[in-house]
């Protein structure tokens, strides 16, 4: 069925398996929302399971927030230097969104790795600083502008990292979507979240590559609350929603990063 495979031969698809950087995975979610349907002069919402009620609310809702996380993207993306040329493979029908939301959610991990060190930051070199956003996989070298502060990260971090986040929230109508179609299959249903951006050509997709779909299959539990060193040297709190599968987490005054788990733990047994 054309855009349902789910599985790819892991040996045949060793490039795929380089994980991406941070800055890769914002260029292409900017990329895949590029979509006229985003564009204000010509949302139609066709609602998916339009008998659905609670589809339809769904859907409205996913629509304002896929325009929301494309806005915040292109507005704080301004910390990296330049454009990218990320290669995307070639998803169609259920398969692009799988990618889509595996790739929120590695996003959602590398946020949490910055969060662990904005959180006891203080003073930081220009250099050490950007030696520090390529160790924790943001970015490769030379793609950090020049003159990086750590007021520059922190401002971006909170933009993407925050209770009203469009990260969490899509990754919370996907589960609430999925968990309301016809016998939960995803792959057997009709429609996906992507189908009211794109219209498919009936082509075969690429197979997932095993990094997309493990990325996919990661439940993201999101840290209740948020503490940042101020400039004035106090800590600034947000809070932060619940996760995509509904279950929020106490976080304790010394911990730094959210608990992700794959089954088991989904920071040793997936690269992203």
């Amino acid at each position: 069925v054309p855009g349902t495979s789910r599985t790819s031969d892991p040996f045949g698809m060793a490039v795929a398996e380089v994980p991406r950087t941070l800055h890769e995975e914002i260029d292409i979610v900017s990329r895949l929302l590029d979509v006229e349907a985003l564009q204000s002069v010509n949302r139609e919402a066709k609602p998916v399971l339009a008998e659905e009620t609670s589809q339809r609310e769904t859907v409205e809702k996913m629509l304002t927030n896929f325009a929301k996380l494309k806005t915040i993207i292109d507005r704080e993306k301004r910390i990296f230097r330049g454009s990218l040329d990320s290669s995307l493979p070639d998803y169609q029908g259920v398969n692009r969104y799988i990618f889509f939301k595996g790739l929120l959610k590695s996003m959602v991990l590398k946020l949490e790795t910055l969060y662990g060190f904005l959180s006891t930051a203080n003073e930081v070199s220009g250099d050490d600083l950007v030696r520090k956003m390529i160790e924790l996989n943001l970015a490769k070298e030379n793609e950090m502008i020049e003159g990086l502060t750590l007021r520059d990260v922190t401002v971006f971090f909170k933009a993407l990292y925050d209770k009203d986040s469009p990260i969490f929230v899509l990754l919370t109508l996907f589960d609430e979507f999925e968990s309301n179609l016809p016998r939960g299959d995803l792959l057997a249903a009709e429609s996906h979240p992507f189908s009211t951006l794109y219209k498919d050509t009936g082509e075969p997709s690429d197979a997932l590559s095993t990094l997309d779909e493990s990325n996919s299959r990661m439940e993201i539990r999101a840290p209740e609350i948020v503490k940042l060193p101020s400039s004035e040297g106090e800590e600034s709190t947000s809070d932060v929603r619940e996760g995509a599968d509904g279950d929020s987490v106490q976080v304790r005054e010394d911990r730094t990063q959210a608990e992700v788990t794959s089954g088991g733990d989904a920071r040793g047994a997936n690269p992203t």
